[in-house]
């Protein structure tokens, strides 16, 4: 017995579906019908554009929130085209500032390095013995520095801060604050005078009772490239932006200024520290780069105060800034110096 198995012709409309499901070939079955089987390629387009906004639409701005606020956004490494094997560390220093006698005039220095202990210190605090005069060094070292430097052999800043807050009472608190970044072309290893001071490139000068906060930024390419604990890198040494924030018009021989400053490193191990060290990879996004140093090519966005002009005894201090999504915002929670 024959039997025929015919092929039903498929509509317009029919040979459209079988396009768009990347099936032309009809399936004949045993009915005598036309089986279209769905390829998935609808699916597939689905998939990639969940996948699009999954690893390329919500951008990575972890360096620029490490930027904003070093103190919580810790574990950040900075974005290089080259995936080196890298630990982090924070580290940190507190203390309080007393004006010399007969002197009115304090100031903090901060550097993004590591140090020795010995020689070469990152933060320094300045006071003097005559009106405005800022000529009497203490040198502060960060707490286990020696076991930082037997652990790593490499060192970048990633991201820093430095605050200077009046602690007095509110009858002494009419003097001036004033802080900048100080670019490695301007620096110098001795603070200066007041008068000097307030004229360096960047500078803003506020209230004393508002207190002060300035955050660090690189502004060179061999800013990103690891140095040793002293920043010797080869035969030189490299010379990083540094903090300044100084204060006039303090009442003579008190401790009414302290200061809190925060560094983040990231570092390369030594060899004999890889087992004891927790490594990955640093991460391979320049667009990170890109949109840090668009914010921080602004003078304005380095500097803020820590109260309003009702100081701090009548306004809470400011909250410890949030977690940056966008580049727009409150720029790490801190009111805005008025221009």
């Amino acid at each position: 017995m024959n039997i025929n198995i015919t092929e039903k012709k498929l509509s317009k409309s029919a040979k459209r579906r079988a396009r768009r499901n990347g099936n032309r070939n009809a399936q004949p079955s045993n009915a005598g019908t036309t089986v279209v089987v769905n390829s998935g390629k609808p699916s597939r387009r689905r998939n990639r554009r969940r996948g699009a906004r999954r690893t390329g639409g919500e951008r990575d701005y972890s360096y620029l929130d490490s930027l904003l606020n070093p103190e919580a956004v810790t574990g950040v490494k900075i974005p290089d085209i080259i995936a080196y094997p890298t630990g982090t560390f924070q580290v940190a220093q507190d203390g309080v500032i007393t004006s010399g006698v007969g002197g009115d005039s304090v100031s903090l220095f901060v550097s993004p390095c590591v140090g020795n202990g010995t020689s070469l210190y990152p933060v320094r605090t300045y006071n003097g013995t005559s009106s405005g005069a800022l000529n009497v060094a203490t040198n502060y070292s960060w707490g286990g520095v020696s076991g930082i430097i037997g652990l790593y052999k490499g060192f970048r800043p990633v991201s820093a801060m430095a605050e200077l807050e009046f602690i007095g009472p509110s009858s002494s608190d009419g003097g001036q604050i004033a802080g900048h970044l100080l670019s490695a072309q301007e620096l110098a290893l001795n603070s200066t005078p007041w008068s000097s001071f307030t004229s360096k490139p960047g500078t803003e000068i506020c209230p004393l009772r508002n207190g002060m906060r300035v955050l660090w930024k690189p502004e060179d390419n061999s800013d990103f490239e690891f140095v040793s604990n002293t920043c010797s890198k080869g035969d030189s040494t490299h010379i990083y932006p540094c903090i300044e924030i100084a204060v006039t018009g303090l009442p003579s021989a008190v401790t009414y200024i302290r200061f809190h400053t925060v560094v983040n490193f990231e570092a390369i191990p030594g060899t004999d520290a890889t087992n004891l060290v927790h490594v990955e990879a640093s991460p391979y996004d320049i667009g990170q780069l890109r949109s840090a140093f668009e914010w921080a090519a602004q003078t304005a966005n380095n500097i803020y105060t820590l109260y309003n002009s009702a100081g701090p005894y009548l306004q809470a201090a400011s909250g410890i800034a949030k977690s940056i999504s966008a580049l727009t915002g409150d720029r790490g929670g801190r009111m805005r110096l008025m221009q």
